[in-house]
């Protein structure tokens, strides 16, 4: 018989795998292992805990932290006491996390570092509803956060609230109470409220309950199957829906998780995990690219000829592989060759180890999903929104197209609109925006499907192509639809840029603001006795040829209308905190367009300077 809630999901995998280890976190430079039976019970203590501290179910408790194994035994333990995770970016502000926590009447809080926790004492007004909040970090200062017209609220160390779980974990009343939640919790009971601010920096609190997270894990395991013999390495964000989801899934199909240590040392923890697959935003595809690319140029005129080759023919097992056929004669000796010169080094970057990667929360170019298929590692690109618990379509390990996010998952249905808008409906779908009722309405109909906002087309073969954001559709003066995002793609595999965001709605013609790629940038600037601060160089007249001949290469493959015609080279890289990207790096155009303002208009004067102003 299947879960009914999210807890007994982990009450199951702990009873079938027990002592088998479930998480690997690097503590002290020496990796640690978690049973299924020690997370278990750790949640389960801790949602005794609550409880006897008056916890009450449907109560909201916030847990603002970055990923890390406490993250996933906290969630457990909100879920097991009948309560409600509130997941918090942790670079959220004190602006974000007013407004999270006035709209969601949060009682209690989870915070990792003393930083958050400085955020978090300045909601304001926001922080009426907290009664206790619990910092991870051991070095965190315990002051009391103060608020106007109320008492201040009290801070604990994480070991302290552990310590009190364990005492608690041996009262009878609290755990007889835990046990009649338990036996009270429904698929309809609401799990989780995800805030999701997309580009136009609005939260809104999409409420998911236990029952469409079970079938989520259950279809998205059914696409792509992982069990005790695999390993993810995480490093998303598990605010973010896709890292939670993935994480659900670990759960119910026994896969280990380990927990990279820290983002600058992704690469390390790669080495060192030797994962199996693993999830992750194009972001860092896109920076191995430039890095494998930039490495081969570096090494001589020779190696480079031969690192083409070897990609080329790469790329043509690739085209084989992708009708389904096998490479055979001359092509297989020379790609066992290729392989064995330069391909497999790309792999090992990953531990060698690597089945097949995921990629979502924005769109994979084509090009990109094929060059790591010549090096032998299969992205699966896939689509979804935390309105729809995270994945709604994905390519599966035997069934892929790439440029496409791949079929539905089980359940799920979908119809494009004769704008192009796709609609999905299926068992994932949010109860509604958490007291926002009007905003649910605006985007969930009466007959029960989501109106995505993205522009969409599906294929004969069921095949879903993302085209753009419905609303981030560029008409140009001339009347011609662009769709900034495939632009940006294409502008992005320039090793020399990290970001891109095209301009043109309205416009006689486009034009494009972009930042430098310094893995790339830094090495060129100190070869030719250039300085390496990013806005010296965002003006430097040779490096911006070197960007033009890119630019030329891309507006050679598009038709005059999609042509860049001038850009800007911007003195930094735009960021979450500038309130520039969302938190998973997709550009709030309008934010942008309103900064950089004076410097999109330049670009639409003859005179134009093709540099921001100090």
């Amino acid at each position: 018989m299947g879960p009914r809630h999210l807890p007994e999901l982990l009450e199951q995998r702990a009873r079938a795998s027990g002592d088998a280890v479930a998480l690997r976190s690097k503590k002290s430079g020496r990796w640690s292992a978690e049973s299924w039976r020690e997370w278990h019970d750790a949640s389960r203590a801790l949602s005794v805990a609550l409880i006897a501290a008056g916890l009450e179910k449907g109560d909201r408790v916030l847990l603002l932290s970055s990923t890390r194994e406490e993250w996933c035994l906290i969630d457990f333990g909100i879920l097991g006491a009948g309560a409600v995770t509130v997941p918090v970016y942790p670079a959220a502000t004190a602006e974000q996390i007013g407004v999270i926590l006035d709209n969601s009447g949060a009682r209690r809080a989870f915070v990792e570092t003393a930083a958050q926790l400085a955020e978090l004492g300045r909601a304001g007004a926001a922080l009426g509803t907290l009664e206790d909040v619990v910092v991870i970090d051991p070095s965190a200062p315990l002051d009391p956060i103060p608020r106007e017209g109320a008492p201040p609220i009290p801070v604990r160390r994480w070991l302290e609230a552990l310590r009190e779980a364990g005492a608690a974990a041996a009262a009878t009343e609290a755990g007889a109470e835990l046990d009649r939640r338990r036996a009270s919790l429904c698929p309809d009971d609401l799990a989780t409220i995800v805030y999701t601010s997309g580009t136009t920096g609005v939260p809104r609190g999409a409420m998911l309950t236990h029952g469409a997270l079970l079938a989520e894990v259950e279809a998205l395991l059914e696409a792509i199957p992982v069990g005790p013999e695999d390993e993810q390495l995480l490093f998303l964000p598990l605010a973010h829906i896709l890292a939670r989801v993935v994480m659900f899934a670990c759960v119910a199909g026994g896969a280990r998780t380990a927990f990279a240590d820290g983002m600058h040392r992704v690469i390390e923890s790669f080495r060192e995990v030797r994962p199996t697959f693993f999830a992750s935003v194009p972001r860092l595809f896109e920076k191995v690219f430039s890095v494998a690319t930039e490495n081969a140029g570096a090494e001589g005129a020779v190696k480079e000829r031969l690192w083409r080759w070897a990609v080329g023919i790469g790329l043509s097992t690739s085209r084989v592989l992708q009708r389904g056929d096998s490479p055979s004669g001359l092509l297989a000796a020379r790609q066992r060759y290729a392989d064995k010169i330069a391909l497999s080094k790309v792999r090992d970057r990953f531990g060698g180890r690597l089945r097949f990667a995921v990629s979502g929360g924005a769109p994979l170019s084509k090009e990109l999903a094929e060059w790591f298929h010549a090096m032998g590692i299969l992205v699966l690109e896939g689509y979804g929104l935390t309105e729809m618990c995270g994945c709604t379509h994905v390519n599966r390990r035997e069934h892929y197209r790439f440029g496409s996010v791949g079929t539905p998952l089980s359940g799920v249905q979908t119809r494009i609109e004769r704008d192009g808008e796709i609609l999905l409906r299926g068992p994932g779908l949010m109860r509604g925006f958490f007291g926002q009722p009007e905003a649910s309405a605006e985007v969930i109909d009466a007959e029960g499907w989501l109106h995505t906002g993205d522009v969409g087309r599906v294929d004969g073969d069921g095949f879903l192509t993302i085209v753009d954001r419905k609303k981030d559709l560029l008409v140009t003066a001339g009347g011609s639809n662009v769709a900034p995002q495939n632009l940006e793609r294409l502008l992005n595999r320039s090793p020399w840029l990290s970001q891109a965001v095209v301009i043109g709605d309205r416009e006689r013609y486009l034009v494009a603001l972009v930042t430098l790629d310094m893995a790339t940038v830094k090495p060129w600037a100190v070869d030719h006795r250039r300085g390496t601060d990013p806005g010296g160089l965002s003006r430097d007249p040779e490096l911006r040829a070197l960007i033009q001949l890119d630019i030329d290469d891309v507006n050679r493959r598009l038709s005059r209308f999609e042509q860049i015609r001038r850009f800007t080279i911007l003195p930094r890289e735009l960021s979450v905190a500038e309130g520039e990207l969302t938190e998973t790096l997709k550009p709030r155009r309008d934010r942008i367009r309103e900064r950089y303002a004076s410097v999109i208009r330049e670009m639409y004067d003859v005179s134009a300077v093709n540099h921001p102003k100090p």
